[in-house]
């Protein structure tokens, strides 16, 4: 978490209000009440506002499967692979799927992709702290 410390509020809040609305909800969710499919959607928000900030993904629903794949081909680099994982992040989740399987695919993407954002942003800022200590004594 240190990784999105730089971030203000106006720039985390879209990805991590929904990230923590999709906790909420599955906490919320019993045999009486299922908020699988609100809680998917949430996680699915919160991926596309990390997307807008570290992939420049600019919004429009036809990029968001190029950036979905740029993305992820690093460590899913078969395309078969992406395209199921895909499934569950389109409006409607994958219908062969239940909605269960459906929300834990999600918020696993979101965890994914929200390790390798913070890993590379982690980075930038371990390297810009060594940069400006060179040459202090």
């Amino acid at each position: 978490m240190m990784a999105f410390a730089p971030l203000d509020e106006a720039a985390a809040a879209p990805i991590f209000r929904p990230y923590y609305d999709g906790l909420a909800l599955i906490a919320k969710s019993d045999i009486f009440y299922c908020f699988d499919m609100l809680a998917r959607r949430a996680f699915v928000a919160s991926l596309a506002a990390a997307f807008a900030r570290y992939e420049g993904w600019d919004g429009k629903e036809e990029g968001f499967r190029a950036c979905y794949d740029n993305a992820f081909a690093p460590i899913i680099p078969e395309q078969e692979h992406r395209d199921l994982m895909f499934r569950t992040l389109t409006r409607e989740g994958d219908p062969s799927e239940s909605p269960l399987a459906n929300l834990r695919c999600a918020k696993q993407m979101a965890d994914l992709y929200l390790i390798l954002a913070g890993r590379r942003t982690w980075s930038t800022i371990l390297q810009s702290a060594e940069g400006s200590n060179v040459g202090a004594t």
